[in-house]
């Protein structure tokens, strides 16, 4: 009976230190075990020719890592509780507390002093439970022409709707979520018009973003416009 090959990466603990070994595939096809981890500062990659040498070699980096750490880390009680409680909130998300410190770090730098981390997830999640369907911006361009022809407005109006939003659609190929408050004005900046002409792509744009809002293909609480 074939030995079944264990599903990758396989991760190696100790002492909450955890190695990861990936299977790699070069172009030409020869397969590969790599071990990837953090020591001494810096990222540090290691390749093997199989698993079982993959996998001695990633419990020697997790078990020499953590002796490191044990050796190097002094901390008070108040910081040992913290460090403990910290690891408790994590358990069931299958994320270490380096991670879960370091992606918090980078969304603050983000948001800097406009909000809080949970504000802003608050927000994504109200913003995300309006959004249905996801379509580009040229799917949802043909739909509202279709709509706009259906309902009586003149071939004019459908006419030149139809030539800047197919404009848009080709400059800002994206789902129309993505839309943000900032590609809207650098896509007028690019058009090099006469300022009416420029005013008449918002107008358009403005009706395409409404649209998309009533059928559910963008956040009902955002206005890129405003």
């Amino acid at each position: 009976m074939q030995r079944k090959e264990p599903k990758f990466p396989i991760k190696v603990h100790k002492n909450g230190v955890t190695v990861p070994v990936y299977r790699v595939r070069s172009s030409l096809g020869y397969v590969s075990y790599v071990i990837a981890y953090r020591e001494g500062g810096s990222r540090k990659k290691r390749g093997y020719s199989t698993v079982a040498k993959a996998l001695k070699a990633a419990r020697a980096a997790a078990t020499r890592i953590a002796g490191g750490y044990s050796r190097a880390v002094s901390l008070s009680g108040d910081e040992a509780v913290a460090l403990i409680e910290a690891s408790s909130l994590l358990k069931g998300f299958g994320v270490s507390l380096y991670t879960a410190v370091a992606e918090y770090v980078a969304a603050i730098k983000v948001l800097g002093k406009t909000a809080t981390l949970l504000e802003a997830a608050r927000h994504y999640a109200r913003s995300a439970a309006t959004v249905t369907v996801e379509k580009t911006v040229g799917d949802v361009a043909a739909e509202l022409i279709a709509t706009r022809e259906k309902d009586g407005s003149s071939i004019r109006h459908v006419h030149d709707l139809d030539s800047r939003l197919k404009r848009f659609a080709a400059a800002v190929q994206l789902p129309i979520g993505e839309v943000t408050a900032a590609k809207i004005p650098d896509f007028l900046l690019g058009l090099n018009l006469a300022p009416r002409t420029v005013n008449n792509f918002r107008t358009s744009i403005s009706n395409l973003v409404s649209f998309s809002k009533m059928r559910g293909f963008y956040p009902s609480d955002a206005d890129p416009l405003k």
